[in-house]
């Protein structure tokens, strides 16, 4: 005895169904791992902005300590100081130490700012590869719950 055509049909839907919806889930998997690989991109170029940034900060510091401590010497020299020793030359030269020190800082907080993008680009990146491997999970489960339902509906005609 062979199966009638409607049961044929029914099965042939159950097989469609479920071979649809496995492609429809690897699918969004792609595209929501294409999202999560823009967001890690966008989060790289934050990390060069925040170099960049923080080799303009130091430029800016840079001429804000050079005035700094032109100012100093201009004073001494109105007040009649010789510039080039003692007292007078240990301030800017104290001012200079401490103006390295701000720069390195300044340096620093670029470097870390930077890191901090760079981790949440790896972490996006990795974020996207588990998407995309999710779908294809979901497209397996799909095909093989079809398949089961095919055989549990075979198994009642």
């Amino acid at each position: 005895m062979g199966l009638e055509p409607i049961s044929w049909a029914a099965i042939g839907a159950i097989g469609v169904g479920a071979l649809a919806g496995g492609e429809a889930e690897a699918n969004a998997g792609k595209a929501e791992n294409e999202l999560w690989k823009y967001n890690a991109q966008a989060l790289n170029y934050q990390a060069e902005s925040a170099i960049e940034r923080g080799r303009l900060d130091v430029a800016d510091y840079r001429r804000d300590l050079a005035q700094v401590m032109g100012t100093q010497k201009a004073n001494a020299a109105a007040q009649g100081i010789d510039v080039n020793t003692g007292s007078a030359l240990e301030v800017r030269a104290d001012t200079a130490r401490q103006g390295e020190d701000d720069i390195e800082r300044i340096r620093h907080g670029a470097k870390l700012e930077a890191w901090g993008y760079q981790q949440e680009a790896t972490q996006a990146a990795y974020q996207g590869q588990l998407a995309k491997y999710a779908g294809k999970n979901k497209q397996k489960g799909s095909i093989l719950g079809g398949a089961a339902d095919i055989l549990s509906f075979a198994a009642l005609l």
